[in-house]
Order: C-alpha cells, then structure tokens, then sequence
C-alpha cells in the first residue's frame, strides 16, 4: 500500500522467485535450442548417423527423454517465471514473446518434424531462442520496475 506523505524507497524488492526462475527458464531453454541444433548439425554433417537411424532405439533412446525432460523444463518454468513476472509488470511483451516460441519448441520436439534434422532443429532453435528472449525482457521489466525509474503499484504478487 502507498502513502502520499511518505517518500518511495529507492529501491524495491521483488518478492518471490520471478529473476531466479526468469534466469533458470533462459538457461534451460538456451540449452534446448543448443541441443537441438547441434544434434541437428551433427546429424547432417555426418548422414551416416542419419542413416542407421534403425538402431536409434537402443543406441540414442537417452537423447528423446532428454529432449522431453528439457522440453518440460522449459515450459513449466516459462508458465511460473511469465505469469509471476506478468502479475507485477503487467506488460504483455514477454508472454507475446514466449506463446509462438512455447508453439515452435512443441511443434518441432512434439510431431513429425522432430524427426527431419534441417527442419525440426530450425524450429526448435528459434523457439528456444524465443523462450529465451522472453524471459530475459521479463527480467529486464522487473528489474525497470525495481529501479525506481518507473512507478511501482503493485509490491507483491498477486495470487
């Protein structure tokens, strides 16, 4: 609550996890795309991998419930990081930013596509890239919010 006859602090502080989950969620969706793109290239420049794709489920089965493991990451901490974020902000961009990148990552890891390695590593990688602008401008709005260069109404979250 704000009172007209005392002075703002300087600086506020954020409760809650929203930076660290903001730093985690670029974290791990920067490693998704990393992923997905290198497995991409590797499996272009040497065709032989891509070939004896047969014996994938013995040899790369670890690689799938990777690209799963990571691929929840990504999308849980992308939810709680946004919306924890978007509740003290309220500004749209980072949430504009993380639906068509949330899209693209589920598209290229979830369908056919994930299984072209020119195409499926395109998408992938620009959804990850996506994901990961998103959460470093929610970090950068909080962190605008917390300078002091903006008016600050809302101190705790909203649940």
């Amino acid at each position: 609550m704000l009172c007209y006859n005392t002075p703002m602090p300087e600086k506020v502080r954020i409760r809650g996890p929203s930076p660290w989950l903001d730093r985690a969620g670029a974290l791990v969706s920067a490693l998704c795309a990393v992923h997905c793109a290198g497995l991409g290239l590797v499996l272009i420049l040497f065709p032989g991998l891509w070939l004896r794709r047969q014996q994938w489920p013995v040899d790369l089965a670890w690689l799938l419930y990777l690209e799963w493991t990571l691929a929840a990451m990504a999308l849980g901490l992308a939810l709680v990081a946004l919306r924890h974020g978007y509740v003290l902000h309220r500004r749209p961009w980072p949430i504009l930013l993380a639906v068509p990148g949330l899209a693209l990552m589920g598209a290229g890891i979830f369908t056919d596509l994930h299984w072209w390695p020119l195409w499926g590593s395109v998408i992938v990688l620009t959804g990850g890239l996506l994901l990961v602008a998103a959460h470093l401008s929610n970090l950068a709005l909080l962190r605008r919010m917390t300078s002091g260069s903006a008016v600050v109404h809302v101190l705790e979250p909203m649940l």
